[in-house]
Order: structure tokens, then sequence, then C-alpha cells
């Protein structure tokens, strides 16, 4: 995410622009099948569930954000072991399934992933200053750590 910098209206108000890139590709269309499946799951547990109800999910019940401590980086070495591992291993059936009928589900996927996109509304996000200052180190420590070779 790109921050720009603070910008005056003639009003008096200000504003900044923020900049998020998109990936050009799905990921998941090269990932192997297990991770597809693990994938798939998360997606019918979480996609018809109210975003607030999610974010709220995210943020209080998860590792590591229930120790976090603002503007300290997360420690993911907390979240536990996927749990996956233990039960059944996710079979490949894409040998067994004609070809048109694998299209066919692709189409109707890639047909719903992009009208879920259209439905997508603008939504205004009013910060303090402190806040955008607190982004905008966010960006400069990212910029900073992918420049000297880190993972961030």
């Amino acid at each position: 995410m790109r921050v720009a910098d603070l910008d005056d209206l003639e009003d008096g108000r200000s504003f900044r622009k923020y900049s998020i890139s998109s990936q050009q590709r799905d990921p998941l269309e090269s990932s192997r099948p297990e991770i597809r499946g693990i994938a798939n799951r998360i997606y019918q547990k979480w996609a018809g569930v109210d975003l607030n109800l999610l974010l709220d999910h995210v943020y209080f019940e998860t590792a590591p954000m229930l120790t976090a401590q603002r503007s300290r980086r997360l420690d993911f070495s907390q979240i536990p072991l996927s749990r996956e591992s233990e039960g059944e291993p996710v079979r490949d059936f894409s040998a067994i399934i004609p070809r048109e009928k694998q299209q066919a589900v692709l189409s109707r996927i890639r047909q719903r992933r992009k009208a879920r996109t259209h439905l997508r509304t603008a939504w205004h996000l009013s910060l303090e200053e402190g806040d955008l200052e607190d982004l905008k180190r966010l960006e400069e420590d990212d910029d900073a750590s992918s420049d000297s070779g880190g993972t961030g």
C-alpha cells in the first residue's frame, strides 16, 4: 500500500491518497490440490459472514492478535500448527472428472468472482492526523525492510 503526502483542499480540509496494487493472477490456480482444498473450506466457512463479524473474529479471537501491541511487529510463531494435517488428506479428483466439466465449473467460479468484485462499494475512512502519521511510518518501515532484503 502506498500512502501519499497530505494534501489540503480549498475548504480547509485535507486528504491523503492511498493506492493498493492488485495481484494479476489467482495464486490458487497453480497451488497444490490440498492447498486449494483448505482455501475452499475457509472460503465456504467465512464467505457468507458479515464483514464486521469476520473482522471481530480476526482481531479479537486469533493469534497473534490476542497479544498484539500497537506499533509492534506481530508474533506469528504463536499460531498453532494446522490441524488440517491430522485429518484425511485432500484428494485430487481432477484426473477422473471430465475436462469439459472442470472447465464449466471453473467458468462459473470465475463469473461469480467477477460479479462479487463489481458489488463492492466505495467507503470513506476517517483517520486522525496521528493515525495517518503511523500509517506513513509503517510504509516507510516496510519500504526499508524490503530494500534491505528483510522479510518484513
